[in-house]
């Protein structure tokens, strides 16, 4: 938080608003695995999830943001080289970030690479009530030019937070990770506002 202060004190002068929307899209890896000797493995798959981002910056290296993201995923089943997917929208997937971005590189043309790092909070709601999981996530982002007054944002960023999933699935035979890791690109537009 003393850092979100530091950069909106530092932009304050020449704050430039920023509004995007984006599709996310996000690769996971197990969530949970079979028990004993089984090799099912067991992930959430979700769509591009749709996302609404917010950033106060400005002429400096400094950017904070907000961002939130939906999506309806489903689960996916892997057992040797079987693979179901649920495909009827099993899990309601809700994320909240607060952002952090700083300029890395500075391209011609107007462009601009970043560097950005988040704490998220992530809700899944499915039929057993809602789950609510903590966890942190970093990324680099490049920016490039449309017009004065917009930009193509393309991103990448890995992720890392808390079990989602069910107590219910080890009654199911299987053992939950604690954790979970993801990967995600995403592109959308940006709109500015300001000087």
């Amino acid at each position: 938080m003393c850092l979100v202060i530091a950069v909106l004190h530092a932009e304050h002068a020449e704050a430039q608003f920023a509004a995007g929307l984006e599709w996310v899209a996000y690769r996971y890896e197990s969530a949970a695995s079979g028990a004993g000797t089984s090799s099912a493995r067991l992930r959430p798959v979700l769509p591009p999830a749709s996302t609404l981002r917010l950033e106060l910056g400005g002429r400096g290296a400094w950017r904070v943001g907000v961002a939130a993201s939906a999506a309806a995923a489903d689960l996916e089943l892997r057992d040797g080289t079987a693979t179901v997917t649920s495909d009827v929208g099993l899990l309601d997937f809700y994320e909240f970030q607060l952002e952090v971005a700083r300029r890395l590189v500075r391209l011609d043309g107007g462009g601009t690479l970043r560097g950005t790092v988040a704490p998220l909070l992530a809700i899944w709601d499915e039929a057993d009530g809602a789950r609510t999981v903590l966890g942190a996530q970093l990324g680099v982002e490049l920016e490039l030019p449309i017009t004065k007054w917009t930009r193509l944002a393309l991103r990448g960023t890995v992720a890392v937070h808390g079990q989602p999933l069910p107590p219910s699935l080890t009654e199911a035979g299987f053992e939950a990770e604690s954790l979970l890791t993801r990967a995600g690109l995403g592109a959308g537009l940006r709109f500015m506002f300001g000087r």
